[in-house]
């Protein structure tokens, strides 16, 4: 689906400023603070995407955070959640839960953990994947975003040959 020249997707991250940063601070309420803080700050009612910065690994083992995402969801505080990681691990037990929609992990194109055990897994679930921290392939993270905006417009949520290609 074609998105109109003038949309405006407004995305963020929230809990890398929690301190100190350790996963006892990941709680449903702080989120939700900082996300109301987003949201004045922007002068907007909602965040298209709010996507958790790095959480300590323990926190994709916290159920709860998850289901309070998915209940700030439903609140239309945001349309969408996911999360930003450092490890495979991370990106794995993230996507088990079925609200995240998106995965900012560090690529490296030489990476074979990421490449044959993430990529497809995350095609296949339909999630939004996009890539950091290389200069030498700005056209595959381009291309990714595309996908990530694709999987967040679409009424099926699930990308085509055309538009999704690893």
């Amino acid at each position: 689906k074609k998105l109109p020249d003038k949309t405006i997707i407004i995305a963020t991250k929230a809990g890398r400023k929690l301190q100190p940063h350790i996963a006892a601070k990941y709680t449903s309420e702080n989120i939700r603070r900082l996300i109301e803080d987003s949201l004045k700050n922007m002068k907007i009612d909602f965040l298209d995407l709010l996507q958790l910065h790095c959480p300590p690994t323990e926190v994709y083992y916290k159920p709860e955070l998850f289901q309070a995402l998915d209940k700030m969801q439903l609140e239309g505080l945001i349309k969408n959640y996911g999360v930003s990681v450092e490890k495979v691990e991370e990106a794995l037990k993230a996507i088990e839960y079925t609200g995240v929609r998106t995965v900012q992990i560090i690529f490296n194109i030489v990476d074979v953990n990421i490449n044959l055990k993430f990529s497809r897994l995350a095609l296949f679930l339909a999630i939004g994947v996009s890539l950091y921290r290389t200069k030498q392939n700005c056209t595959m993270i381009f291309y990714l975003f595309r996908i990530l905006f694709y999987i967040l417009y679409s009424k099926s949520n699930v990308p085509n040959s055309d538009t999704a290609c690893l």
